[in-house]
């Protein structure tokens, strides 16, 4: 749900953070627009905490976050259903209080609130900000799709496994791994 300003112009980051916004919801600022962040579904939490409880000890150098806060630009303010980033950024962001740029890993999870619009231009806007890769989780049909910064999109199924090189690691994860235990 899109909340419309008074103005006609995009808000910066710093108008953003002034707004007066009900603190009972959650708030993401989107190419200028503030918009209120349903509540997730049940589904959508077990695919993140999969991905935190699979990844952690694949990357033990490195954060992997839940729900990451992070400022992209002057005119993007989100939160990455998963993300991996170095070490050195996350002591950044503890003292900047939100990561600055996108993270190296992106993970989003398909909801009902997500356009296919939207989320190729998140992805655009991360793989133009620091992200190595942009995944994409859809927990319907089992199923991942992973861009890259050449712009290269594949998808992954049941059968696959999910290749992962940044931060050092070079790695996989069975996809029948991510979605063990989920049913939708």
């Amino acid at each position: 749900m899109k909340v419309m300003s008074a103005t006609t112009q995009p808000l910066t980051v710093e108008q953003f953070d002034r707004l007066d916004l009900p603190q009972d919801r959650n708030w993401e600022l989107h190419e200028g627009e503030v918009v209120e962040m349903p509540f997730p579904q049940f589904i959508h939490r077990l695919v993140q905490m999969q991905f935190v409880s699979l990844l952690g000890p694949l990357f033990p150098n490195a954060l992997v976050i839940l729900e990451c806060p992070c400022q992209i630009g002057d005119r993007d303010k989100r939160s990455a259903d998963v993300a991996v980033l170095s070490r050195e950024r996350g002591d950044l962001a503890r003292v900047e209080g939100i990561l600055m740029g996108a993270p190296e890993l992106v993970i989003e999870v398909l909801s009902p609130s997500n356009t296919v619009l939207d989320l190729r231009r998140y992805q655009r806007l991360c793989l133009s900000n620091g992200a190595l890769l942009f995944v994409v989780v859809d927990p319907e049909n089992q199923s991942i799709d992973v861009a890259n910064q050449g712009g290269k999109l594949v998808t992954y199924t049941m059968e696959d496994s999910l290749p992962l090189e940044l931060l050092g690691v070079s790695t996989s994860v069975p996809i029948a791994k991510i979605f063990e235990g989920i049913k939708v």
